[in-house]
Parts: C-alpha cells; sequence; structure tokens
C-alpha cells in the first residue's frame, strides 16, 4: 500500500526517501532547590532532572520533500559559514587593525 508524502499530502512516497523523526516523551522530573547559606529563604537556583524515552517514527516523504528539505540544510550551513566567518572578521577588524 503506498501511503501520501506526510509532509506535502499530495505526492505518494518514495520508500527510499522516508525519513526518521526523533520523538521523546518526559516520564519523570526532578526538582533539586539550592539554598544559599544556612537560613532557607527563596532558594537561589533550581536544578531539575528530566528522564525521559525516546523514539525514531519513520515518516513518508516525496522525491520532491526530501529534495526540497536537503536544499534547505545546504542553505542554513552555508548561511551558518558565512556569519561565522563575519564574525571572525569582525574580531579581527576590531582586536587586531
Amino acid at each position: 500500500m503506498t501511503q501520501t508524502c506526510w509532509f506535502c499530502k499530495e505526492n505518494s512516497e518514495d520508500p527510499t526517501k522516508a525519513t526518521k523523526i526523533p520523538l521523546y516523551k518526559i516520564t519523570d522530573m526532578e526538582k533539586e532547590y539550592l539554598w544559599r547559606g544556612s537560613i532557607k529563604q527563596l532558594p537561589y537556583a533550581i536544578k531539575t532532572a528530566y528522564r525521559y524515552l525516546t523514539a525514531k517514527v519513520v515518516v513518508p516523504r516525496c522525491n520532491k520533500c526530501a529534495r526540497d528539505q536537503a536544499e534547505e540544510r545546504a542553505v542554513e550551513y552555508v548561511a551558518g559559514i558565512l556569519g561565522l566567518t563575519g564574525i571572525v572578521a569582525l574580531i579581527v577588524l576590531v582586536f587586531v587593525a
């Protein structure tokens, strides 16, 4: 049985382009209050620990959506590199020049 692409809901899926999406469910939460000094007034920090279950769900995807998502990731990667390069150039200009 062929499914429809979960992302566009138009095209039929390509089984080779399916993606795995991680899901997380918090099962328990534990808070620890950190007090300042010996007088227990208001806590100055709250440390929270979570326990959770994880699972990966296979999501059907078509060729077009797989290609579009790969292009989006490439654009985000290039933008991150350019942004980092700009920050380094600014630091060099400010502190070296």
